[in-house]
């Protein structure tokens, strides 16, 4: 035992021939004794205490050799993370086995999954910070062989970390076509530019580099005044705009439609977070120039850190009525359906914990949206849902339909540490959003399902006499872990293989396949 503690119980699983045991602290292991080779290592006590409700949840887990997994069909929980495992029994159901492990004070079961596809790539020396796959359209002719892979394939990955490496990877066998470095400043964020091989990147001392990666040439664009955080690109009719927000609490809009002719064009310049600076910024009993004279109010502005801003996410308008199904929402009075017209908006998360919705033309605040209890850390949009994690370990859904009065609608709760990332995963019937966590763990989500049916929030509401006002929502139906010791830092989805992709603070490239 690596661990150094005692094994517990033991259980043969006589249809796999593999021996399963658990320890004092918790873990589950399983060996092929054939082999004397460890096929999983697992911690299952106190896994979903509070946090996995009453869904089903799947949890991978892999060796070099081969992934395995479980799948826990329900339990019977207490509180307590590394509660001593008394013993294990596995139990041959339609010759799918089934595990019961129990303790003091619980019972579970779990399903155990096998031939799970994982794969992991190494092309950074430190935490990969952003990813993106891009498909490729017809005008593009890569002067590499190489690329003609990547070509016939329709799609390639590009990779971004704080070791100053972009990389862009051909998807036919994940080989690493190319390695360009930052010279100047180290990388913070990476968005993928609407063109084959054009990416931008947010550095830390507050430059945006955009890469072609076809030729190696850049472009510096200078504005911000510190760490560039975050990135997105705004797609319209007849132009392309970058989105850029930072440390300064400041966001920048980019014209980079004409990006191959002319040098990208720094269209507004605004700051974002009402904080003191702001309103030293704009007194009217402050003489002109007295905040560039006075050495007090040049510190106060220059350490209010209180306006960070963590994540923009570009949310395209709609001429006509949207449509999205999401029956189960209609036990809340909820329609996720439009018939108005809503504009070009787009969102910023930052430290003050606050999301603000923003028009894209006039780049007017429509609302704020209050509601988590640490920084906002990323940003997803569905049709008109709002998706947003925070440090405070939950994913919590908004409907802004009415881009005046945004409304909460659920909140998802299953990780226990920092929200780093989450995507949205279209084309899923019933898995639709995927978050990574500083705890370890990568899940799958159906968002739209509420933790109480119907006739359970009728019944809440005869108790209390109201609707709960955000009501525990999302039901985890996959969760895969980190098998580094770095953990998650970003996701992207790769829609034609539908495969998830992410990003490792150690600075590796895991490929998990979503059922």
């Amino acid at each position: 035992n690596t661990r150094r503690c005692c094994y517990t119980s033991a259980a043969w699983d006589h249809l796999n021939h593999e021996l399963l045991v658990t320890d004092k602290q918790g873990f589950l292991e399983a060996w092929n004794i054939y082999t004397d080779r460890r096929l999983l290592v697992q911690q299952l006590a106190g896994i979903g205490t509070g946090a996995l409700g009453s869904g089903r949840a799947a949890v991978a887990a892999a060796s070099s050799a081969a992934a395995r997994g479980i799948e826990r069909c329900g339990s019977e929980e207490a509180a307590g993370y590394s509660e001593l495992l008394s013993s294990c029994s596995v139990i041959l159901f339609a010759r799918r086995p089934c595990l019961f492990v129990t303790s003091e004070t619980q019972l579970q079961t779990w399903t155990v999954l096998r031939d799970l596809k994982f794969e992991e790539y190494e092309g950074h020396s430190d935490a990969v910070v952003g990813l993106a796959c891009a498909a490729l359209d017809d005008s593009y002719s890569g002067k590499a062989e190489a690329d003609e892979h990547t070509k016939t394939n329709g799609f390639m990955l590009f990779s971004a970390g704080i070791d100053n490496v972009l990389c862009g990877w051909d998807w036919y066998d994940m080989s690493c076509l190319y390695r360009l470095r930052e010279p100047e400043s180290e990388i913070a964020c990476m968005a993928k530019v609407p063109d084959a091989t054009m990416v931008a990147t947010g550095n830390q001392d507050g430059t945006i580099r955009l890469w072609s990666c076809d030729t190696g040439s850049t472009v510096l664009l200078y504005g911000h005044r510190n760490t560039v955080s975050c990135l997105d690109v705004a797609s319209r009719k007849r132009m392309t705009l970058l989105l850029s927000a930072g440390f300064d609490g400041q966001i920048g809009v980019w014209d980079i439609t004409r990006r191959q002719l002319v040098k990208p064009r720094l269209e507004c310049m605004f700051r974002a977070q009402r904080s003191h600076r702001n309103t030293l910024q704009q007194s009217d009993s402050a003489p002109e120039g007295k905040l560039a004279n006075d050495p007090h109010l040049r510190q106060m502005l220059e350490e209010d850190s209180g306006e960070e801003i963590l994540c923009i996410r570009y949310c395209p308008g709609t001429s006509s009525q949207t449509t999205v199904s999401v029956p189960k929402l209609s036990a809340l009075g909820i329609s996720p359906n439009s018939t108005e017209f809503r504009p070009d908006t787009f969102l910023t998360g930052g430290n003050d914990a606050v999301i603000r919705l923003w028009h894209l033309s006039t780049f007017e605040l429509l609302c704020e949206l209050e509601g988590h209890t640490d920084a906002v850390t990323c940003l997803q949009v569905d049709a008109n849902f709002v998706i947003s994690g925070s440090e405070d370990a939950t994913v919590r859904v908004w409907n802004v339909s009415d881009v005046k009065h945004g409304q909460q609608i659920s909140v998802l709760r299953a990780h226990t540490q920092t929200i780093r990332d989450i995507v949205v995963l279209p084309g899923h019937s019933v898995a639709n959003l995927a978050s990574c966590s500083a705890d370890g763990t990568l899940k799958v989500w159906d968002y739209t399902s509420l933790a109480l049916d119907a006739d359970d929030l009728a019944a809440a509401e005869a108790d209390s006499g109201t609707m709960p006002d955000v009501p525990e929502g999302g039901k985890v139906l996959q969760e895969f872990h980190s098998t580094g010791s770095g953990g998650f830092q970003c996701i992207a989805h790769c829609q034609p293989r539908n495969e998830l992709l992410v990003g490792t603070r150690d600075g590796r490239i895991v490929v998990h396949a979503l059922p």
